[in-house]
């Protein structure tokens, strides 16, 4: 069974329902605005920080075993593997989504044939094309990002992970913050790249290096006072990102801020040195991890119904705002048993039907 970090699934958790309401806003109200967690875009940049760091101890577990499969294969198979995870889950929340806005009929056929760039994860590099599943941008970044930061790092090692990393995220990253005041226009263009793509790459990157500290903080023999106090450090940088970023509305420009006390979070999290890291480790953090992709890809289900079925509309834009949020958790539990419980069917004879097997 894989081994997971509690207090990560955690705040896996919680930060996919902060990205949850943040999306209130694309819930209609007339021609009113409303900035109501307009900044918890932020989650999506601890994804990538721990997204980088489970890349970079895989890259490490490959090398330790002294793996000598050639780069362009491992690099497939990597980034296979983690499509594997999220895509019944897009699959899922596409169809429903296409369903939603047919019914609806307010797209015209362009913006249909257009959505289909969500299937092929290329939002990231075409970040004006139609988006059925708001979400995919994110997925399409990560792996772009990973495509290019993987065999870098299997290639280069800690020469990458300790030197080149923290420097082109010091020097890239301010760049953009200065340039584009936040890095949280994700379609906005650098004049390389979407925004999206490149915060993916300094992020992912970013975490290459956080397991490096990650890893020599696991090393140091600290005493259970200084256990607790990293415990609580870890807690409350985390919170405070999250509450930060839950309450106000003008915070976007102290992004790399947030950054760092998230990477500082993350190294600590998984250095193994907090008291209940144990007790963390439990069923129920674990379950509340796997629920955050069904619940990210599920946002714009929830949108979709309750801006498009009249009979919510009776309801103040609050009250459909939580309605939303109540039917893309429903629906984020039912396909998350619905996946795990097809990953688990025997699919041997349907195999055969494409693939011959090999005789013995």
């Amino acid at each position: 069974m894989k081994k997971r970090n509690g207090m990560i699934s955690l705040w896996k958790f919680m930060f996919s329902l902060l990205i949850l309401v943040h999306h209130f806003f694309w819930v209609k109200d007339g021609n009113a605005e409303h900035s109501l967690f307009i900044c918890g875009a932020i989650g999506v940049d601890f994804f990538f920080l721990v997204s980088g760091y489970l890349l970079a101890k895989k890259v490490a577990s490959e090398n330790l075993r002294g793996d000598t499969t050639p780069l362009y294969k491992s690099t497939w198979k990597f980034l296979i593997g983690k499509v594997k995870v999220f895509y019944p889950y897009l699959l899922i929340s596409f169809a429903v989504c296409l369903a939603i806005q047919l019914s609806a009929g307010r797209w015209g056929k362009m913006g249909y044939l257009d959505s289909v760039s969500d299937l092929f994860l290329i939002q990231a590099i075409t970040p004006k094309s139609q988006r059925m599943v708001g979400g995919t941008w994110y997925l399409s970044a990560m792996m772009f990002a990973m495509m290019i930061v993987y065999p870098t790092l299997k290639k280069l090692g800690k020469n990458f992970s300790c030197i080149i990393a923290p420097c082109l995220v010091a020097i890239a990253g301010g760049t953009l913050i200065y340039t584009q005041s936040s890095l949280r226009a994700w379609s906005a263009w650098t004049g390389i790249m979407c925004m999206g793509l490149a915060k993916a790459i300094l992020e992912v990157s970013l975490g290459c290096f956080v397991y490096e500290c990650s890893k020599y903080l696991s090393k140091i023999r600290f005493t259970r006072f200084a256990r607790i106090l990293l415990g609580v450090l870890q807690t409350g940088l985390f919170a405070f990102v999250f509450l930060v970023n839950a309450i106000y509305t003008q915070v976007r420009p102290l992004d790399w801020m947030f950054i760092i006390m998230l990477a500082i979070g993350v190294a600590i999290a998984f250095s193994d040195q907090i008291p209940w890291q144990e007790w963390s480790n439990n069923k129920v953090f674990a379950y509340l991890e796997r629920l955050s992709t069904p619940i990210y890809l599920g946002n714009f289900i929830g949108i979709g119904i309750v801006n498009n079925v009249a009979w919510f509309q009776r309801f103040p834009w609050l009250e459909r705002c939580i309605i939303m949020a109540g039917i893309v958790i429903v629906f984020a539990i039912i396909e998350l048993w619905a996946v795990e419980y097809l990953r688990k069917r025997d699919y041997s004879k349907l195999k055969r039907l494409f693939i011959k097997q090999e005789k013995t």
